[in-house]
């Protein structure tokens, strides 16, 4: 038997058809958005201007995005909580107190922000 050979998700985007396309685009523009928005919520992030950049952090994790502009630091700021969660969440099980408590509260964000789906 032969193992199916995994593509990247750009890779089998790019083959499907146009509508297709515009299908999952959608979803992920409204996932995204909802993620915004209990980000906004839950963790509640403020944007700070240092001399030439703004600094996008929270008094709950110590995450912070950077960029040129307030959008462009939010971009990086979100871009940090989810890979943070990710990598909290591959480690799960080795945790200290606190960083379960941060895992917790990243939980919470992106269940509501899935329940949009």
């Amino acid at each position: 038997m032969e193992t199916l050979v995994k593509h990247s998700f750009s890779h089998v985007y790019t083959l499907l058809s146009e509508k297709r396309q515009t299908q999952i685009g959608k979803k992920a523009r409204i996932y995204f958005d909802a993620l915004d928005a209990v980000i906004a919520d839950i963790l509640s992030p403020t944007i700070d201007k240092t001399e030439n950049l703004f600094l996008a952090s929270d008094k709950h994790i110590p995450l912070y995005g950077v960029g040129a502009t307030p959008e462009e630091a939010m971009d990086d700021y979100r871009s940090v909580v989810i890979s943070y969660n990710e990598s909290l969440e591959g480690d799960s099980s080795e945790l200290n107190a606190d960083l379960r408590r941060q895992l917790k509260i990243l939980r919470q964000v992106f269940d509501r922000a899935e329940r949009t789906l």
